[in-house]
Formats: C-alpha cells, sequence, structure tokens
C-alpha cells in the first residue's frame, strides 16, 4: 500500500513540473508585450462597458480604446462588467479546469512530501526579511489575510512582520507584499505609496473580483508589480494574460493561528449576549459533536440585492432553528456591536452547523473568508450558491451547492431529516480534514516561496 502512494505522489509530480515550467514560460513571453498587447491579450476591457460606467467622458464608443490605453488605465477608471468577465471565464473554460487538475495534484504531492521538503530553507539561509502591508483603513477581511500570511510566513522561519500605510517607507525589506492593493493605496495615506507598488522587492496580493470597479482601482498597479498574488484561481490566469508574473495562494491551515484555534469563551462578543451558550465554555475540537453546535445557520456578510432576496426566503425556518446573520458596510471597517460580533466570525462559526456562502452577483467568487476561515477551518458545513471553483476543494464533498432558489430546501433536509444531518456532519468533517492538511500553509506557501526565491535570485 505505501509504495503505491509513493509511486502515485511520484506521477503526480511528475505531471505538475511541466506544468510549472511551461507556466514559467508562458508569464515570461507575456511580460514583454507593449501595454497595448497585454491589455488586449486580458479580455477585460469592452468599449461600450466603458463608455456607460465613465459617463463624464465625451466620447464615442470608438475612441473608447485610445482614451483608456492614454489616460483611463492611469486614472483607475471601471472598464470592466459581470458580463464580459462572465464571458472571457467562458472562454477560459478548459485550461481553468487543467489548471485546477494540476494545482490539486501539486498540492497533494506537497503534503505527501512536507516532512522531507524544506521550502524555506534558501528564504532563511539568505536571512530575507519581508513585511506584510494591509490598510488600517479597510475592510476587517483583508486583516484577516494579511496575519496569515505573515504567520505562515513566520511559522516557517522567516523573519517577517506587519505594516500598514503608516509605517516608515525607508524602512528596509528584501520583499514587501501589500494586501488588497484595490485599499491599500487608494485609502488615507496608501495614496503616498503608489509608486512603491512597482519597485523591485514589491509583491501585490489581488483580493479582488474582477469584474468590480475596486479591482479596476488596482489593475493598472498590478500591470506593473513585479510579482502578484492572488487568492482566487480565475483572476490569477486572467492576470496572467495580461503578462502579470502570477502566483494562486489561498492562505492555509495553520493550527498555531487564533483564527484556526478554539475560541472557549464569547461571552464578550455582544451579539450572544443574553444567550446561555455563550457563558458556557466550549472546545469545537474536544466536543466535536453537530449536536453540540447551537447556532443552526450563520452568515456573516455585506448587504446586497442577491443576498437579502435568499436571506429572506430562508427566514421561513427561523421559527424552528436559530439562524443568524450578521450585515456590515461592502466598503468600510466593521462598527459597533455587529461588527465586533463579525471581527470573531470564526468563533461563531465554530458553534454552527451551518455557514452560508451567498455571492454578491451572479459570477460567484470563491470566497476564501466564508467558505474556509469561517467554514472548513471551524468544522462548519458549508452551503452555498453555485460559484467559481478552486483547486482541492470539490462541491458535493468538501462543501454542498445548491441554486437559490432551492438552498431553503436543502437547508431545512440538511437541519430536519436524519439522512440530511448525516449529510451535513460527513461534510463538514471532511472539508475541515481536506483543508486541514492538504490545504494546510505548508502546502499553500510552497509556490510563493518558490516564486520569492527567484524574485531575489536565490
Amino acid at each position: 500500500m505505501e509504495a503505491t502512494r509513493q509511486a502515485e505522489n511520484a506521477a503526480s509530480l511528475r505531471l505538475v513540473v511541466p506544468y510549472i515550467q511551461a507556466r514559467r514560460a508562458i508569464d515570461a513571453a507575456a511580460a514583454t508585450g507593449s501595454l497595448e498587447t497585454r491589455l488586449r491579450a486580458c479580455g477585460l476591457f469592452d468599449s461600450e462597458t466603458y463608455v456607460a460606467l465613465n459617463p463624464d467622458l465625451d466620447i464615442e464608443r470608438h475612441g473608447a480604446w485610445q482614451h483608456f490605453c492614454n489616460e483611463g488605465l492611469r486614472e483607475r477608471r471601471p472598464f470592466t462588467s459581470p458580463e464580459i468577465v462572465a464571458r472571457l471565464l467562458a472562454d477560459m473554460a478548459a485550461p481553468l479546469r487543467a489548471e485546477r487538475f494540476c494545482l490539486t495534484q501539486l498540492a497533494e504531492a506537497a503534503f505527501a512530501a512536507r516532512a522531507k521538503v524544506d521550502i524555506a530553507a534558501p528564504l532563511r539561509r539568505r536571512g530575507t526579511r519581508i513585511a506584510v502591508f494591509c490598510s488600517s483603513l479597510g475592510n476587517f477581511y483583508m486583516r484577516e489575510i494579511a496575519d496569515m500570511l505573515a504567520w505562515g510566513l513566520l511559522a516557517e522561519g522567516i523573519d517577517t512582520v506587519q505594516r500598514d500605510e503608516m509605517a516608515n517607507p525607508d524602512e528596509p525589506f528584501d520583499l514587501r507584499i501589500f494586501v488588497a492593493p484595490h485599499e491599500f493605496f487608494w485609502l488615507g495615506e496608501g495614496r503616498e505609496w503608489t509608486e512603491v507598488a512597482e519597485a523591485a522587492g514589491s509583491v501585490l496580493y489581488n483580493v479582488e473580483q474582477p469584474q468590480t470597479p475596486w479591482f479596476c482601482r488596482a489593475f493598472p498597479l498590478l500591470l506593473k508589480a513585479p510579482l502578484v498574488l492572488d487568492i482566487n484561481l480565475q483572476s490569477a490566469a486572467i492576470l496572467r494574460r495580461a503578462g502579470c508574473q502570477v502566483v494562486h495562494f489561498m492562505p492555509g491551515h495553520l493550527s498555531t493561528a487564533r483564527y484556526a484555534r478554539p475560541y472557549p469563551d464569547i461571552s464578550g462578543i455582544p451579539l450572544t449576549r443574553g444567550y446561555a451558550f455563550a457563558r458556557q465554555p466550549y472546545d469545537w475540537l474536544e466536543q466535536n459533536r453537530l449536536d453540540a453546535r447551537p447556532i443552526d445557520l450563520l452568515f456573516i456578510g455585506a448587504r446586497a440585492p442577491r443576498r437579502d432576496d435568499a436571506l429572506i426566503r430562508l427566514q421561513e425556518l427561523a421559527d424552528r432553528h436559530r439562524f443568524w446573520y450578521v450585515y456590515r458596510e461592502p466598503a468600510a471597517p466593521f462598527t459597533g456591536q455587529s461588527g465586533a460580533a463579525a471581527e470573531s466570525g470564526w468563533a461563531l462559526a465554530q458553534r454552527a452547523k451551518i455557514v452560508l456562502n451567498l455571492h454578491r452577483d451572479w459570477i460567484g467568487y470563491f470566497e476564501w473568508p466564508r467558505m474556509v476561515l469561517q467554514g472548513f477551518w471551524q468544522g462548519a458545513c458549508v452551503v452555498s450558491d453555485p460559484g467559481l471553483s478552486a483547486p482541492i476543494f470539490t462541491p458535493g464533498v468538501h462543501y454542498l451547492e445548491e441554486n437559490l432558489r432551492h438552498i431553503v430546501e436543502l437547508v431545512r433536509w440538511l437541519l430536519e431529516s436524519e439522512d440530511g444531518r448525516d449529510k451535513l456532519d460527513r461534510t463538514r468533517m471532511a472539508g475541515y480534514e481536506r483543508a486541514s492538511s492538504v490545504g494546510s500553509m505548508r502546502v499553500a506557501l510552497a509556490p510563493v516561496l518558490d516564486a520569492f526565491a527567484a524574485a531575489l535570485r536565490i
């Protein structure tokens, strides 16, 4: 049996090495093209959309492309739409499936070889010093992502610190990683850092969806960055078409991180006051039973019409089940009681049977904060409306998908029938096992550290 597994791992590595070599060759070739060539290759720009989104411009459709290249890109104007992105992703479906397969195989092989390979050794020997930057004025989800990246690098013995827009720009680092560039270089003092985005040693970590105006803000900076990380497989592929040097990176599970540890006492979270279970210490890893989780259904996220409609339909279950949803403003830090609850979303999720992932729009982004941090890592069952896929996680196995029109029926079945509860329990356990093994931080960091070593010519 062991010999068979070793042979399978070796076969996986033989499969993915040519993929990595080909990917690097494509990246290098694309990056040498002119700006116009790179913009056309990415497939995001549409003349009619550009004119419609920028009504202050006195231009016709035929002049939109020239204006965008000469002025609009530099001004960070919006230039695409969900319809354009959807068509582009449909055209890219086959290569995206192949890339997801290869990245999954690579992750499984890296997990199998984790005890034999020291991925960070070259960076440690060099004495590499890294700073992870995140705006102090941005969405709290970005802080969670920045925390996980910094803690993951520290766990590998790499000298890493965290900074925000108020840091000293002359502080020496070998690499500066800017999480959520659409926020960092836009909010407050972050505007003063714009020129650093393209400096040697800068890494931009994109976490925004390509169909949004916020992505358009960051796009000109991403085009100039020496290296880009992207939390989403599909947007990473789009940026690669534009000639960016891109590595897909979703933060992996790290057992020592506070977001992945049991949160025994939630009595300090204002939203839970008055509930008996909030006053009872609870360690979900020690009491890993479905009936020990007092919250039946949990959703934390920004208001959006699509989400509002789904949550209204789900309200019919509220009479029989404990259904919590915490709304926040879409582009601002949390404030007040709901904010305190949201910033401890992982603590609430440890007490939830189901964590809902309802997409903001009809292009279903694989939303790492909800699906992975709040869902898989906390032992909750993730129920989502259908969306874009990600490496290593499989719908129907590690999480459940259902059309919004029928999601009420799925949730009712999961909570109220014996077969449904069994499926709920098996799915949540499978999600946690996958996230904490093949989805671990050491595995997730492997291609990132390889790219860092290449950037530093180690």
